[in-house]
């Protein structure tokens, strides 16, 4: 899975640098990082992304709302995961004690 993700990553590297406007493009590549398990590269893609809109035509940025949407739906995710884990480790505890 690695090799294919490196491969996906190089790809989408390559079309922004002749696309960087494309905030869909953007965001397909945040979404892979963050389907592969790289939270923090996916953070960095959305981060960029956001950071340039004010330079962008209006027309391009009236895509905005599904990075934002789309980012504050992945951190939530990833706070939620956090919340559970104590929750999580608690249940095999218990399930470890009786059984």
């Amino acid at each position: 899975m690695k090799e294919g993700v490196d491969h996906a990553r190089k790809l989408a590297m390559a079309l922004l640098r002749s696309h960087q406007t494309d905030l869909r493009l953007w965001h397909a590549y945040a979404e892979m990082e963050k389907y592969a398990g790289n939270i923090d590269k996916a953070r960095n893609v959305y981060d960029k992304a956001l950071s340039m809109l004010h330079a962008l035509p209006t027309d391009v940025q009236a895509s905005a709302p599904l990075l934002y949407r789309a980012y504050a739906e992945m951190e939530m995710a990833v706070a939620d995961a956090r919340l559970l884990l104590p929750s999580v480790c608690e249940n095999i505890r218990v399930l470890l004690l009786y059984s």
